[in-house]
């Protein structure tokens, strides 16, 4: 019939290079559009709610024609990969979402910060929902506020540890433990700071030195440097 829906009158947004899935395919399949007709009344609802399904889908927004359906997609972008059990590794979003790793480009993998907490708790860890680790979450967002600029300073990993009953995030370079050490963020009571700078704040403080002394990696001292409260703070740790 001339009204009825084909997958050619669905136009989806490009999807970026980090989901190696077909976002489309599973939309048209997984809610079967095929059985609808541009002449629906609930074509639009009906066809937003087989997006908004998908995991790698953060928002969409859905526009009818005569002659086809329009869908303007705005997909989530991992930003850090969570490491649990036995070396295994989860993309999220900057939410904390996990994203289905069925759907994401393995081969860049390591174009990623990884995350990393102590036992952190599991549950389903179903796709396109948010991590059940308040730990996780809050780190994604700190990976999420830093970008891509992690490559360029030398971090790899952001590291939650507990201290005083309160959550210590740390930007760790390939030295680990071992190596230089910046605390980020402090969620808790007994060592936060009063009046901490935000994300665009601490970035102009690291970067700048960053500029001054070279890449955070190059630093061998067991260096502890805090950008919490606008003032560089910098500690040569104890053995």
């Amino acid at each position: 019939p001339e009204y009825q829906m084909t997958a050619d009158k669905l136009n989806v947004s490009a999807q970026p290079d980090w989901i190696s899935g077909d976002i489309k395919q599973a939309a048209w399949e997984g809610s079967h559009l095929d059985e609808l007709n541009l002449m629906d009344p609930k074509l639009v609802t009906k066809v937003a709610a087989a997006f908004e399904v998908q995991s790698w889908v953060k928002q969409v927004s859905v526009r009818k024609t005569l002659e086809s359906v329009d869908v303007d997609v705005r997909y989530r972008q991992p930003v850090a990969m969570v490491e649990y059990g036995q070396n295994l590794l989860l993309p999220v979003d900057g939410e904390g979402v996990i994203l289905d790793p069925n759907e994401f480009d393995r081969s860049l993998t390591d174009s990623f910060l990884r995350l990393s907490v102590r036992k952190p708790s599991l549950g389903s860890l179903e796709s396109g929902t948010v991590w059940p680790d308040q730990r996780v979450v809050e780190a994604a967002e700190i990976a999420g506020s830093i970008g891509s600029k992690f490559s360029k300073w030398g971090i790899v990993r952001i590291y939650c540890e507990e201290i005083q009953g309160s959550r210590v995030y740390k930007l760790l370079t390939m030295n680990g433990l071992d190596g230089a050490q910046v605390i980020w963020h402090v969620s808790g009571d007994h060592i936060a700071v009063q009046n901490e700078i935000n994300s665009k704040q601490k970035t102009k403080l690291l970067e700048d030195l960053i500029e001054s002394r070279g890449s955070l990696n190059a630093l061998k001292e067991r260096m502890e440097i805090d950008v919490r409260s606008g003032i560089l703070e910098i500690h040569k740790r104890a053995l």
